[in-house]
């Protein structure tokens, strides 16, 4: 981020190569998205269960399984 999100310069600052930056790059992002699906997923469980359409007990279960 400090290097304006230049691979270039990120590979330059670090000493690391672009190939590098970038497979970290890609991790970081996939990791991201992966949380956010997680959140969602959360957020449907616990909408489901103020709806009275799961138990207490299947909500957790079903996070438990996130």
């Amino acid at each position: 981020m400090l290097a304006g999100f230049s691979i270039k310069a990120l590979a330059e600052e670090s000493g690391l190569g672009y190939v590098a930056i970038r497979n970290r790059l890609d991790r970081a992002i996939e990791l991201y998205r992966k949380l956010y699906r997680n959140e969602e997923t959360k957020r449907t469980i616990l909408e489901r269960l103020e709806q009275g359409e799961i138990s207490p007990r299947e909500a957790a279960e079903a996070i438990e399984r996130i």
